[in-house]
């Protein structure tokens, strides 16, 4: 697991083990946002969560495509330029 990931998962669980222990911080969130159950807080919450999870992700497999496509951009450039060499070598042979 990466760091990143560790932190995130840590910084959760923390988060769900002070909101399982400690009502009252449940109880005052419900009253700063208004909402009809504290249960609607914790699904908002977990909703939330995943929005964030979703949108970190769709990030990084940007960047990873992203990465991808110069690897290959790069590796094409290297065969291209072998493949010339090659080709001068045989040159130099034959001529």
């Amino acid at each position: 697991m990466k760091e990143d990931h560790a932190l995130l998962w840590i910084s959760v669980s923390i988060s769900i083990i002070l909101l399982s222990t400690w009502t009252g911080l449940l109880l005052a969130i419900n009253q700063v946002v208004g909402a009809a159950n504290i249960s609607d807080v914790v699904l908002a919450a977990f909703v939330a969560f995943l929005i964030i999870v979703s949108i970190y992700f769709s990030v990084r497999l940007s960047e990873l495509t992203e990465r991808n496509r110069k690897i290959a951009q790069h590796l094409a450039l290297l065969n291209l330029t072998q493949s010339k060499d090659r080709l001068d070598c045989l040159d130099d042979k034959n001529g």
